[in-house]
């Protein structure tokens, strides 16, 4: 799956309705409607405790993710958030030009974080492009229920939370086993 590019998607739509706009307005408008969505956001107290207690252990932290948005802005968000420095990278669709479960995304991923399919475990909430996607290209998943529910019978994740508190314990039993990135 191709990821679209935000400016070409406001150019179409602006340009049905009859308007023809200069590149550098079209960038203000991809700023300013990012800047609408981006403040809304909030990282989860919680969340980040367990983020600088993966960290703390040694571990490398990346994130992948299916997003139109501009990737020079999202790192701006993580950093705002407090995400950005507890990864050691990120990864987005509008920047590789693949949405998960593509493997060249998280092969990306992988490069970036310096691991192994085989050494690293892959986080998500979604059955076919989080966990098929990781699956697919080696890693090891956790299917978490925290944002959404799915359930199918055919796909199935190496472990299941209901938060992301549950996985620093998965994550030391599977340590035993091989360190995962």
């Amino acid at each position: 799956m191709e990821e679209l590019d935000i400016a070409d998607l406001f150019r179409e739509a602006l340009g049905g309705i009859g308007f023809r706009l200069p590149d550098d307005v079209l960038e203000h408008i991809v700023v300013l409607d990012h800047s609408a969505y981006s403040n809304s956001m909030a990282a989860d107290p919680d969340s980040l405790d367990v983020l600088r207690d993966l960290r703390a252990s040694g571990l490398r932290l990346g994130i992948v993710s299916n997003v139109t948005l501009r990737p020079d802005l999202m790192r701006q968000d993580l950093d705002r958030l407090g995400i950005g420095p507890l990864v050691d990278a990120s990864v987005f669709s509008s920047e590789v030009g693949v949405r998960k479960p593509d493997p060249r995304i998280f092969r990306e991923a992988l490069g970036r974080v310096q691991a192994d399919p085989g050494e690293a475990v892959f986080v998500g909430d979604r059955l076919l492009d989080d966990v098929g996607g990781a699956r697919g290209v080696g890693m090891r998943t956790v299917l978490t229920h925290q944002f959404r529910q799915e359930v199918d019978p055919a796909v199935s994740a190496d472990a299941r939370i209901r938060s992301l508190d549950e996985l620093p314990p998965i994550l030391r039993d599977w340590g035993a086993e091989g360190e995962p990135a």
